[in-house]
């Protein structure tokens, strides 16, 4: 017993000896760590596949080694290696099956490659005590034999790997087969142990060499089988959650072995997918919606010329919608340079395409109002100027005259919908072709290609006309009206700037000339502007004050001719430009915001004119809409009335229409404000521009003002008188004096009379007279009568 463990112990130490300084070596050297459990599994493998065969080659040569040393001396120690030598054998066939089916290798490895070597060398000792128990008692064929069967038995070892295995089947028998040799009884000759021994070491350097060559082999295997595994799963991957798909073409441009992730994509089952890629493109899904697009023709013609082609867009009808894929292939050519297929990859950018279109659409577009925006402006103008000689066209600068009223008083809410009104009522005056652009605000641009005068002027009033209608937004009705400058090309100038320059200068003096109106650019328009800014300039100068002095028309009775009112009117006198008119300069102070320190003048020197007046004398002063909105203004007129000792009655205040657009509940209650300072509040020009009968429901006025206007249309218009009447009556019936203006002849005033009308205004009764005038002939202690 102990002999056998001692056995045991000593094969223990030569099987962990051989393992070290070949096979350890070789896998540290050869093998990466992570792959060494790996290489050794599949030695094993390898192994246990060739075990059966392995068995039944070992089991013939035993029967025939056997059959030939029958009745042999050595006949029972040989018939008892030979049955250890099948149990081997038997145990090797079944250790192979059982490791061929184990799903335990790992844990299993050590147990087996140690079992596995333990057979390998038990098979070897098996061979090598045949052969020295045979060779000394051969005869010539016996000895032939033997060396046959060994020569076999240790070429087996060279291939048998791997080499822990090979070198411990290899070495007992190698062992056995010398020690055969050497014995005296064997007679061996000098040659053939010379020839033995030659073939032993060309067997191990083989074994050690074939052995590193079916490692590095094993390893190239395992990196494929893994890149591979990689690969799949990369592909996998890339078919299911990415939005790409890989597709392939046969030599007729057909699809083959579509993806499942390419027929999501097209909407088809793989049965519809095996078509000409040019039909997929054109018909999508299928369905009714036939789609061309130029795109398609492009990348067929590449393909068709079997060239490479990379992120070609095309778009394909699906559902009634397209959808965008990004196509890129190249050619694969056989041996013979015919072309073989196609493959590339594809991905759906239908998203990232809308993105884009929708970028590039906020690049072009206004937000707001969905029309053309600056930067489109620029690139249109630069190209109708590059046209206009062959095209002529127009430039027309559309200005909403009282926007910033409405978005003041409303806020910015009510004044973004009344913005989208007009850009949709400014699409509705124009034609197809025209492109309209909102620059910012409430500036708007349309350029007219292919035009003449008359027809822009027709398109012009057009807008006048459409926009100055009353917008109805949300509960508030409100109308803005509109100023149009028109510049023509390529007459006015030949440059974007220059266009642009010369039809701001044409709506500028729209806006001068009473708004709501358009102008063609002209030399006189550039020069009214250059006037009108010099004043602008003027109006910013402090000797203003002692350059401004105060006139007054009188409001008369018509019953008696008697006045009863005296209307303060601003005058200008400019050291170099002489008289300036109040309509010249008030609606430049008005845009620049110097309003403010001119109406602070008129109200001074108003209320010390009135302060010397007979008291049944009133003086009214005109008030502006940006006078309205200074919250201190009821103050600053009951300080001067204070300081001049005017009671009530003495001073009125005249307010416009246009002032009522800016009428709200803080502008009203400015008004009461000041009414309650005992002033009477005067509704100016009633009957022109905006007019509208809400402002009367919604302030009391003391008396109101019938614009000069109605009275001219009595005599130029059949409806005229009517209208003029039907005024009149309204004043009487809810309670309120009416102010005729603009009283010219004896047959105006007598008419005006006949209508009930209590008071008039105008040239006919007197033009508006100076200071001095006033004060000697209408003052406390007068001089003279006029």
């Amino acid at each position: 017993m102990r002999r056998w463990r001692r056995l045991f112990v000593h094969l223990f130490i030569f099987f962990n000896f051989i393992e070290s300084l070949f096979s350890a070596r070789l896998l540290t050297r050869i093998v990466p760590e992570s792959f060494r459990t790996t290489v050794q599994i599949s030695q094993i493998d390898t192994r246990a596949r060739l075990s059966m065969k392995m068995a039944v080659m070992g089991e013939i040569a035993l029967i025939a080694f056997t059959s030939g040393f029958i009745g042999s001396p050595a006949n029972e120690p040989i018939l008892a290696l030979v049955i250890a030598l099948s149990i081997f054998y038997t145990t090797l066939v079944f250790l192979g099956q059982f490791w061929i089916r184990s799903r335990r290798k790992i844990e299993l490895l050590k147990f087996f490659f140690r079992i596995y070597g333990f057979l390998q060398f038990s098979i070897g000792a098996g061979w090598g005590g045949i052969i020295i128990s045979t060779l000394p008692h051969s005869n010539a064929v016996q000895m032939a034999q033997i060396y046959a069967i060994l020569i076999g038995l240790i070429s087996t070892a060279v291939f048998a790997g791997p080499i822990t295995f090979s070198l411990l089947f290899w070495t007992p028998l190698v062992t056995g087969s010398m020690i055969a040799l050497l014995l005296p009884a064997s007679h061996t000759q000098i040659a053939t142990l010379v020839g033995m021994v030659a073939y032993d070491v060309v067997s191990f350097i083989l074994i050690i060499e074939l052995s590193r060559k079916l490692v590095e082999r094993e390893v190239g295997a395992i990196r494929i089988a893994r890149l591979k595994e990689e690969t799949e799963i990369l592909l996998r991957d890339f078919q299911q959650g990415a939005s790409d798909w890989l597709f392939e073409l046969d030599d007729s441009l057909t699809i083959v072995n579509p993806s499942e992730r390419f027929c999501e994509v097209a909407r088809r089952r793989s049965s519809a997918m095996q078509v000409n890629l040019r039909n997929l493109l054109l018909d999508g899904d299928g369905s009714i919606f036939r789609h061309r697009d130029e795109a398609i023709d492009k990348l067929m013609a590449q393909l068709e010329s079997h060239l490479p082609f990379r992120d070609m867009i095309v778009s394909i009808p699906f559902d009634g919608e397209l959808r965008w894929w990004d196509l890129s292939a190249k050619p694969i050519f056989k041996e013979s340079g015919e072309l073989g297929c196609y493959r590339g990859v594809g991905r759906d950018i239908t998203d990232l395409h809308r993105s884009r279109e929708r970028v590039t659409y906020l690049a072009r577009h206004d937000p707001l109002t969905t029309l053309f925006n600056r930067d489109m402006f620029a690139v249109a103008l630069a190209q109708a100027i590059d046209e206009a000689e062959q095209m002529p066209a127009a430039l027309l600068c559309v200005d909403l005259d009282y926007f910033k009223t409405v978005n003041d008083s409303f806020g910015h809410a009510v004044g973004d919908n009344l913005l989208r009104a007009a850009a949709e009522r400014l699409c509705g005056c124009v034609r197809g072709r025209d492109m309209v652009f909102r620059l910012g605000g409430d500036e708007f641009a349309i350029i007219v290609p292919g035009v003449q005068r008359p027809e822009v002027a027709s398109i012009a009033a057009r807008i006048v006309e459409h926009l100055g209608q009353p917008f109805r937004i949300r509960s508030l009705t409100m109308t803005v009206g509109v100023s149009v400058g028109i510049a023509m090309l390529p007459n006015d100038a030949r440059t974007p700037e220059g266009i642009h320059h010369c039809a701001d200068l044409a709506l500028y003096q729209a806006k001068v000339e009473g708004r709501g109106r358009f102008n063609f650019f002209n030399s006189d328009t550039q020069d009214a502007i250059t006037r009108r800014i010099a004043i602008h300039a003027d109006l910013k100068n402090t000797a203003i004050r002692n350059q401004l002095f105060l006139e007054y028309q009188p409001i008369v009775d018509l019953r008696t001719g008697a006045p009863v009112a005296m209307e303060a009117l601003v005058r200008w006198r400019h050291p170099a430009r002489g008289i300036i008119s109040p309509g010249e300069f008030i609606s430049i102070a008005e845009d620049s915001g110097l309003i403010g320190m001119i109406g602070k003048y008129v109200i001074d020197m108003a209320c010390q004119a009135a302060a010397q007046l007979t008291q049944d004398l009133q003086v009214t002063i005109n008030l502006s809409p940006r006078q309205l909105r200074d919250e201190t203004l009821p103050d600053k007129i009951a300080e001067v009335m204070e300081q001049n000792g005017l009671g009530p009655g003495r001073i009125a205040f005249e307010i416009t229409e246009t002032c009522l657009l800016d009428v709200s509940g803080h502008s009203l209650d400015l008004l009461d404000r000041i009414r309650a300072l005992g002033c009477e509040i005067i509704l100016d020009d009633f009957g022109t521009g905006y007019s509208s009968f809400r402002p009367i429901h919604e302030y009391k006025f003391d008396r109101i003002k019938i614009a000069q206007a109605l009275l001219e249309d009595v005599f130029l218009h059949t409806n005229g008188r009517v209208i003029l009447e039907t005024v009149i009556n309204m004043g009487q019936r809810i309670g309120i004096d009416m102010i005729a203006e603009g009283i010219e002849t004896e047959s105006q005033a007598g008419l005006l009379r006949d209508l009930g009308c209590p008071y008039g205004q105008g040239y006919w009764f007197s033009r508006p007279i100076s200071e001095v005038y006033l004060l000697e002939n209408y003052g406390v202690s007068p001089t003279a009568v006029g």
